[in-house]
């Protein structure tokens, strides 16, 4: 997996999921699929109605950064 870490001022885990998201050129369901969970799920996570997801240790694997970084 190529490593996306690019320096931005996102603020939210929300905007840091969908900004990575779509760096890496992948749709809702394609990182839902990698993570293990539906794609509601991580829709759930990109709008901001899910701010520490119990699959957050995934999602960061997925996404190539640390829970930290997301949740930060």
């Amino acid at each position: 997996m190529q490593v996306y870490r690019i320096m931005t001022n996102f603020e939210t885990i929300a905007q840091r999921t969908k900004h990575l998201r779509v760096a890496m050129d992948l749709t809702l369901e394609e990182l839902a699929l990698i993570v293990g969970v539906d794609y509601q799920n991580i829709q759930n996570v990109e709008n901001g109605k899910v701010k520490r997801p119990r699959f957050l240790n995934k999602l960061a694997h997925a996404l190539d950064v640390t829970e930290d970084y997301l949740i930060k």
